[in-house]
């Protein structure tokens, strides 16, 4: 089996597709995430409500084509509870871990701040890596809470030959 035939599996894989589009979407999540709190000095709670905003939509969009492939339209059902979903991973688990990350639990942070500084990396700032290690934190829970609910609500659909059953 060659590269291309084996890349070609494993993306049929749903899991595999949806972890390559949610990189995509955080991606977009971190990148304006840091643009709205170091750019334009935004509280980090209203920074992530509009940048996880923003990647709520392209996720939608790229779950509904790329990731489960629905034959479903799009209804107003659907969509809403895509919403709900998202956003209770998004606004409500994720803005709590940010804070306690940020707030209350900062020794892990910290330790990623020293262990850059040990290591020479000295134009990293320590707001950056603690606001980051938590949004990476609340990120990893909400990828698996929204494939969870994803996969079982909002594009439930029955499996094709190119999709598992995952």
């Amino acid at each position: 089996m060659n590269v291309y035939s084996k890349v070609t599996s494993l993306w049929r894989r749903r899991f595999v597709r949806f972890a390559g589009i949610g990189v995509i979407n955080t991606a977009v999540d971190f990148l304006l995430l840091n643009i709205l709190v170091f750019l334009f000095h935004l509280n980090s709670i209203p920074a992530n409500i509009i940048s996880a905003s923003i990647a709520m939509v392209l996720s939608y969009i790229l779950n509904h084509y790329f990731v489960f492939r629905s034959e479903k339209k799009h209804s107003g059902f659907s969509v809403a509870t895509f919403i709900l979903i998202t956003a209770s991973g998004l606004f409500i688990a994720q803005n709590l871990i940010l804070h306690f990350f940020t707030e209350t639990l900062t020794w892990p942070a910290d330790t990623l701040y020293h262990a850059a500084n040990a290591l020479h990396l000295t134009f990293i700032e320590k707001e950056f890596v603690v606001l980051n290690f938590a949004k990476a934190v609340a990120t990893a829970f909400t990828m698996l809470w929204n494939y969870c609910w994803y996969k079982n609500t909002v594009f439930k659909n029955r499996p094709t030959k190119d999709q598992d059953v995952a």
